[in-house]
């Protein structure tokens, strides 16, 4: 069954949830990155139901937006798990939205990854407002 598409004003953010997952060797992980972009509450609410999604959550680093891009807070989540790998289906299950794969949300290896990839997704979202 489609989801129905929201409407999106000019200069606003579509709500949305954004991920992707990259498989570590050593140790051997899978790595799942996600980016929620909806109300505050929404957002609390959406991230428990990704969590229930896994039987084992290692290495949570979180960051939360320090203002709004198109007029909503978004979080930027990473943890590896030491499970099966969650097929797509389970992820979309979690969001009643759009979810959309983007495989180049992930931390870089250099020693600001995680400070690059939060400067991805903040550019990333803002092009989205335009």
């Amino acid at each position: 069954m489609k989801k129905p598409k929201q409407k999106k004003e000019p200069g606003s953010l579509e709500r949305q949830l954004l991920w992707n997952l990259r498989t570590n060797v050593n140790p051997q992980t899978i790595s799942y990155y996600f980016v929620i972009v909806n109300d505050s509450r929404e957002i609390a609410e959406i991230k428990e139901r990704i969590f229930g999604k896994f039987h084992s959550i290692d290495e949570l680093k979180e960051v939360p937006s320090e203002g709004n891009i198109g007029g909503l807070p978004y979080l930027i989540m990473r943890f590896n798990t030491f499970n099966k790998q969650v097929g797509i289906s389970e992820i979309v299950s979690a969001y009643n939205g759009p979810v959309k794969k983007d495989p180049r949300l992930y931390e870089r290896e250099e020693p600001n990854g995680f400070d690059n990839l939060v400067t991805y997704v903040e550019s990333k979202l803002e092009k989205l407002v335009e």
